[in-house]
């Protein structure tokens, strides 16, 4: 019978927690991208906008995804 492996000497403790789950956080617009000039209210209106037609999508709802889109569009 072969004895059992020791792990390895030192600073090697492993979390035993799950990992946080994914932000959703949308990333920042590029320079030059279409949101520039947004107010942060603006741009705080549509990140949500958009994460919730992603939700909806997500969740097989095409007309309310889509209508979180047009709102979206409508966002100087």
């Amino acid at each position: 019978m072969e004895e059992p492996v020791e792990p390895p000497a030192g600073d090697t403790a492993m979390s035993t927690e799950p990992p946080d789950e994914p932000s959703s956080e949308v990333a920042p617009s590029p320079p030059g991208g279409r949101a520039t000039g947004l107010t942060a209210e603006q741009r705080t209106r549509m990140e949500t906008l958009l994460l919730e037609a992603v939700k909806a999508a997500e969740e097989g709802d095409s007309e309310r995804c889509f209508e979180r889109l047009n709102e979206a569009k409508t966002i100087p």
